[in-house]
């Protein structure tokens, strides 16, 4: 089967599926995911809708695709989409009838944000402590860990660090029940 065959057939399914009709914007239904004119109208929705959040932000997304990207240095176009990214999932959470459970997973992860930022500010200091002793290829460095805990919470802490440079590993560190350091 052609691309152009599951195409069509994808929008036939879309078009005869009741359930499938209408998705969260009202002006559009799943059909409308297969023609080139409707995808134009539904990403002018979206840039509406960054107009009205983040007028700054939109003029500068603006900015960024009418240059496809020339002239933005790496970062600063990162930043760019990481700024954009929210926005773009709130629109598709709309788009697609799933604020709720959008909303579920955000207050998962922000619930989980402390021990982001811990592993965060763990690694950035060991990277800094790194590059101050200049580690030789292939060398072993040993360090320790000291946290500040909660009160509420004396049980034994399990440290690991994950999505490491290649060649680079780090051993499980286990701070003990009511200790500080490891």
């Amino acid at each position: 089967m052609d691309a152009l065959t599951d195409t069509d057939s994808k929008l036939q399914a879309a078009q005869a599926s009741p359930s499938l009709d209408r998705l969260g914007l009202s002006d559009f239904g799943y059909a409308d995911l297969y023609d080139p004119a409707r995808l134009a109208a539904l990403d002018l929705a979206f840039i509406d809708r960054l107009d009205r959040s983040d007028l700054e932000l939109a003029l500068e997304f603006r900015r960024y695709r009418d240059a496809q990207g020339e002239g933005f240095a790496e970062r600063e176009e990162s930043n760019l989409l990481v700024r954009v990214a929210p926005h773009l999932g709130g629109f598709l959470a709309l788009l697609f009838n799933v604020e709720s459970e959008r909303d579920t997973q955000i207050k998962a992860a922000r619930a989980q944000a402390v021990i982001f930022e811990f592993k965060k500010t763990l690694v950035q200091r060991r990277v800094r402590k790194l590059d101050a002793e200049k580690v030789a290829r292939g060398g072993t460095l040993k360090g320790k860990v000291t946290i500040d805990r909660n009160p509420a919470f004396k049980g034994p802490i399990t440290l690991t660090l994950q999505n490491l440079p290649k060649g680079v590993t780090v051993a499980a560190a286990t701070v003990a029940e009511g200790a500080a350091e490891a």
